[in-house]
């Protein structure tokens, strides 16, 4: 009688264990199954502590298996471990697009949100311009609006070098 024994090493490792034990075979995928006779499990344990007579995905006791099931069963086993996997990394493949997809939309509602405040602003200010230079004259206006635009250029680069500097701290 033999067990399924499950190898949570590499194939590589697995290739040297098999070329030291006798009656011991492997797949070649990993995780590697291997089966390992009754009397060579301690043996098989003192190879390598990483050899376990349990199903990783089930967390409980195998059963044992006549020698012709072995390779079968464990072969089932593997596959459905990488199945698994597999689709486990599609989930989580998909949560990312989502997140991306929906930062993108908050982007792009922020940015349009701007442009729109930006543009009513302007047209206040030229309206208040033209009216200004019709009453007191345009040498005051055009003194009074170069004024303002430095003031909002230096608070702008204010507001762009803290940004940056707070960042630079979350990184």
């Amino acid at each position: 009688m033999k067990f399924p024994v499950w190898f949570a090493g590499t194939n590589e490792e697995a290739r040297l264990f098999t070329v030291t034990m006798r009656g011991v075979w492997r797949i070649n995928t990993e995780p590697v199954w291997l089966t390992c006779r009754v009397k060579d499990l301690q043996v098989c344990r003192r190879f390598s502590p990483r050899f376990a007579l349990y199903d990783p995905l089930l967390r409980k006791d195998m059963v044992q298996l006549n020698s012709e099931d072995d390779r079968t069963v464990a072969q089932s086993r593997n596959d459905g471990y990488h199945r698994r996997k597999d689709d486990r990394a599609v989930a989580q493949s998909g949560v990312v697009v989502a997140v991306v997809v929906i930062v993108a939309v908050v982007v792009a509602v922020v940015v349009v949100g701007v442009v729109v405040v930006v543009v009513v602003v302007v047209l206040v200010v030229v309206v208040i311009i033209a009216a200004a230079a019709a009453a007191v004259g345009i040498v005051v206006v055009v003194v009074v609006v170069v004024v303002v635009v430095v003031v909002i250029v230096i608070v702008l680069l204010v507001i762009v070098v803290v940004a940056a500097a707070l960042t630079a701290v979350e990184v």
